[in-house]
């Protein structure tokens, strides 16, 4: 990678709610206060929705969006932090959990989260889309800002 000024890969609204940047050249991302998912090419072509049913009010919002595994189910904060998974292809989703935001899938099977200033990791399989043992306090005391809008 070299440095050099940013180019614009895809016009949003003023305001993102996160996204995710895949190794296969894909980006994840939420758009207009999360409102909707998209995904689009690195070099900015075939934008499109994530349509996913039964989505609309205060849960209709999506922020931090992020591949679990290697296939195509997301896992994403939904207000009001409320986590939940998606599966892309059958456009459904099911809440997780229905506390806590941000969450990260890790290559050691584990899902991160943070919870009340509290970073949370319990072990988690991508496959069942379940977590295998207990949520547990990582760190306490974390300062966090969930605003993502100018």
């Amino acid at each position: 990678m070299r440095g050099g000024q940013p180019i614009i890969i895809c016009p949003v609204s003023n305001c993102i709610g996160g996204g995710q940047w895949l190794q296969d050249y894909l980006i994840i991302f939420s758009d207009s206060e999360g409102s909707r998912l998209y995904t689009i090419r690195a070099d900015g072509k075939d934008k499109s929705e994530i349509k996913v049913e039964g989505m609309s009010g205060n849960i209709g919002s999506f922020l931090y969006p992020q591949r679990l595994g290697e296939g195509f189910v997301l896992v994403a904060t939904t207000l009001p932090h409320q986590i939940r998974v998606i599966a892309v292809d059958q456009g459904t989703s099911r809440e997780l959990l229905d506390h806590g935001s941000s969450p990260v899938y890790l290559s050691s099977g584990h899902l991160t989260l943070m919870e009340h200033g509290r970073l949370m990791a319990a072990p988690f399989d991508p496959e069942k889309l379940t977590f295998t043992g207990e949520v547990v306090s990582l760190i306490e005391d974390l300062r966090t800002n969930m605003a993502v809008c100018n």
